[in-house]
């Protein structure tokens, strides 16, 4: 579980002006609450929260607040953080108080690595059907990413969350039965295959009466009445 430190000041206004006045020194507005406890406003080096977004990117970062004033570091998650839609400026960092005790939900990347040997020796198509799963467990107990090697997968295996389970003791709220990763037949391959229902109709045989009938409307004809 990634864990950085950060240090923050207390800030006393929200006004405009002087919010843009902090942006201009270098300087991140945000605001640090939850656990019931008051919202305090704060300001953060813009210099020094950068990084720490930086490694946030992709999985969940618990952030040691060091706030001026207080005695002890308030552990925290990176909530929200709002960027300029243009500039991609940092207008705007909140962060979340958390219990350490407390079981969280929270999403963990995957992250696959490896070449299939479906792919690189049958010309399959690896397909990626989730790029994250949910899982609940304690903040320190949050893994960074989970890492997949596909190398083995041949075409029409596939990774299901359920194997992922087996690797650690935290509570899974993504289905068990869901395939994370999987190697496909070839495109061209499988668009060529007749489906069961294709096959079953080549299979079928007319009744004759039909297939003179087609017979005759191929030749731009009528079917002949029989007399009798």
């Amino acid at each position: 579980m990634k864990k950085v430190s950060l240090r923050v000041a207390a800030r006393e206004t929200e006004k405009k002006s002087e919010v843009k006045a902090l942006r201009r020194q270098g300087l991140v507005p945000g605001v640090l609450y939850g656990l019931d406890k008051s919202a305090k406003m704060v300001r953060i080096d813009l210099a020094e929260l950068r990084p720490a977004l930086q490694a946030s990117h992709g999985t969940t970062l618990l952030v040691d607040l060091d706030v001026e004033g207080e005695k002890d570091p308030v552990t925290t998650v990176i909530r929200e953080v709002q960027l300029h839609p243009v500039t991609r400026e940092i207008l705007h960092c909140d962060f979340l108080r958390v219990d350490m005790t407390r079981h969280y939900q929270v999403t963990v990347p995957v992250v696959i690595t490896g070449e299939a040997v479906g792919v690189k020796m049958e010309g399959g198509v690896l397909d990626v059907h989730l790029r994250e799963i949910d899982i609940r467990c304690l903040p320190g107990e949050i893994p960074e990413s989970y890492v997949l090697d596909v190398s083995n997968l041949e075409i029409g295996d596939s990774i299901m969350v359920e194997e992922i389970q087996k690797l650690g003791q935290e509570e899974f709220v993504t289905h068990s039965d869901v395939a994370v990763v999987s190697v496909a037949a070839p495109r061209k391959l499988a668009e060529a295959l007749p489906t069961e229902g294709e096959e079953e109709a080549e299979g079928e045989e007319k009744p004759e009466g039909e297939e003179e009938e087609a017979a005759s409307k191929e030749e731009g004809g009528k079917p002949e009445k029989k007399e009798g």
